[in-house]
Order: C-alpha cells, then sequence, then structure tokens
C-alpha cells in the first residue's frame, strides 16, 4: 500500500508538471486569410505578444486572460502536488486539488470549444484550430487530479490502518447517512400554514410601508411650516 501510494503521488506530481511544461509547446495553429501558418504555444496565447516574424507586419496575439488562468492554476496545481509530496503539511495536498480541480474544467471547456471563444487572435485576420499538444495537457491535467485523488485515498486508508477510525469514503457516506436521518426529522408545514404565513407576512410589510409613508408625509409638512413653502 505505501508502495502504491508513493507511486501514485509521484505519479500525480509527473502529470501536474507536465501540464505546466506543455503550455511552452503549440497549442494552436493559425492560418491567416493571405495563407501564412504559425504555431501558437500556450505561454504566447496565454501572454499574448508579436507574430510580426511568423505571419507578417502588424500581426499581434492578444492575451487570452481564459489561457493566463490556466497556465497559473497549473503551475499552483504543481507547486502544491510537489510540495504534498515532500512536505508533511496536508494543506498542500488539498491546495493543489482545488486548483487542479478547477483548471480541469477549465480546459475541458476549451477544447470542448471552437478556439475562436479563447484565442484571441487580436489584429490577425485568420483562423485557428488545437493541436495535440492541447490535447496532450487536457488529458494530463485531468490525469493529476484523478491520480492525486486516488493518492489522497491510499494514504488515508493506511492512516486509518494504523491509527484507526473510518475512511474518506465512510466519513462520507456516515455524513450523508446522518443528513438523511437529520432530514426526515424536519416538520414541513402544511400548504394551509403556508398561506397563512405568507399572509402575514405581506400584512407586516404593507403597514410598515405606509407607517413609513405617514412618517415621510408628516415630516415633509413640518419642514414646509419651519423653514417655509419655498425651502
Amino acid at each position: 500500500m505505501k508502495v502504491l501510494r508513493d507511486c501514485l503521488r509521484i505519479l500525480a506530481v509527473l502529470l501536474a508538471v507536465f501540464t505546466v511544461v506543455a503550455f511552452f509547446f503549440p497549442f494552436a495553429q493559425v492560418v491567416t486569410t493571405g495563407g501564412a501558418q504559425a504555431d501558437l504555444p500556450g505561454v504566447k496565447i496565454a501572454l499574448g505578444g508579436d507574430m510580426s516574424d511568423e505571419l507578417g507586419s502588424g500581426a499581434v496575439l492578444f492575451k487570452s486572460g481564459y489561457f493566463f488562468g490556466s497556465f497559473f492554476l497549473a503551475i499552483v496545481t504543481a507547486i502544491g502536488m510537489a510540495l504534498g509530496y515532500f512536505s508533511k503539511k496536508k494543506g498542500w495536498n488539498g491546495l493543489a486539488l482545488v486548483t487542479g480541480i478547477i483548471n480541469a474544467i477549465l480546459l475541458i471547456v476549451f477544447i470542448a470549444s471552437r478556439p475562436s471563444a479563447y484565442v484571441d487572435l487580436g489584429r490577425i485576420a485568420g483562423t485557428a484550430s488545437y493541436t495535440m499538444w492541447f490535447t496532450l495537457a487536457v488529458c494530463a491535467g485531468i490525469a493529476a487530479v484523478v491520480i492525486c485523488v486516488l493518492g489522497i485515498l491510499v494514504k488515508d486508508a493506511l492512516y486509518v490502518k494504523e491509527h484507526g477510525g473510518l475512511t474518506i469514503p465512510k466519513r462520507i457516506f456516515k455524513f450523508l447517512r446522518e443528513y438523511k436521518s437529520e432530514l426526515g426529522k424536519v416538520v414541513w408545514p402544511t400548504g394551509k400554514s403556508v398561506v397563512n404565513n405568507t399572509l402575514v407576512v405581506l400584512a407586516v410589510c404593507a403597514f410598515a410601508l405606509l407607517l413609513i409613508w405617514l412618517v415621510d408625509m408628516g415630516l415633509y409638512e413640518l419642514f414646509k411650516l419651519v423653514f417655509g413653502t419655498g425651502a
């Protein structure tokens, strides 16, 4: 079990690092209306840049905030998983898992959409298409999250075996059973009770509104008496 735990954690770290490294390879290929072609690394899509050398004078790629966010999350995930492996603090794995899940969702949205929705060609007149490297980055990002979860479950099972208690899945099922039990104790109001309570609330609101209106009118008339109608 310990060997399996270490293997899963190392594999998760390697996949998370690969996701970051993949951003430096072509994520998309752009073809201009004039027929010129150029590869767009993920980092360049995220940060933007001058494409004059590849596509001619004036070709500028705008920064994509979506890819920049994904790149940042990929870095945080890789660092969190690495620190979670070498450090004894439990918080790093949790941070890596959260950022990894968010990034995996972003990557799935990117690859499920047309590149034009997230690759900002800016002043470049043309079309873009995703490459194999981007597909690999998506698969690596998702796999890193899945393997990280498996590693956490194996680590938790080892801890429970040595110290006793319930594993994470059992704690979840216990919580759901207790939640269902507590939910069964809830006394739901009848339809008549809901109508009566609603009418009471509406009546109180109407009375408060009327009272505020009367006070406002009274203060207004008092203001006119004190300072004159022209005030």
